[in-house]
This record gives C-alpha cells, structure tokens and sequence, in this order.
C-alpha cells in the first residue's frame, strides 16, 4: 500500500507542478498586460493633452478671426454710413435742382 501512496502522491505532485506552471503563466501574461495598459494609459494621456493643445490653438484662431471680421463689419459699416450720408446729401440736391427747374417752368407758362 505504501507503494501505491507514493504513486498517488507523484500524480498529486505532478498536477501540482502542471498547476504552478499555468498559474505561473497566467502571472506573467497578466504582468505583460499590465505593461500595456501603462503604455496605452500614457498614449492616451498624451493623446488627451494634443487635443487640448489643438482646442485651444483653435479657440485662439476662431477669437483672431472673430476679432478680424468684427473690425471689417465696423470698417465696412462705416463706409456704408458714410455713403448713404453722402446719398441723402446728392438726394437733397437734385431735390433742390428739381425744385428750380419745377418754378422756373412755371413762371414761364404763367408769364
């Protein structure tokens, strides 16, 4: 009987080894994927931080441009006020040139 403990002890023994040889595997895949998930965990911290950069470049370019159109529409008002002051001014002349020609035409069929 003694023999066949033994025996039954090397089978134990061996699933033991085959067992710590898997949970020993196990282990360093897990370490591996670890290792990964740092480096992946950095690229999207960088990743995150270039898009914040681009955000703000942009917000920057879209304030610029912003600022940019707001001066021309002002710019642009202006001359358009300038020119409708000059429009009302000729249109008060000829106002006053038709009012001449009106009195001058009917003086002369009264006269």
């Amino acid at each position: 009987m003694r023999g066949q403990q033994k025996r039954g002890g090397g089978k134990s023994g061996n699933v033991k080894n085959v067992t710590v040889e898997i949970l020993k595997r196990i282990r360093a895949e897990l370490t591996g994927m670890r290792g990964e998930l740092t480096g992946v965990r950095g690229e999207v911290v960088a990743l995150r931080s270039d898009t914040n950069a681009r955000f703000a470049e942009l917000e920057q370019a879209t304030v610029a441009g912003f600022k940019h159109l707001s001066a021309r529409v002002d710019g642009l008002t202006e001359r358009f006020d300038h020119f409708l002051g000059f429009a009302v001014e000729r249109a008060r002349d000829h106002e006053r040139q038709i009012g001449r020609i009106e009195r001058h035409v009917f003086t002369r069929r009264g006269a």
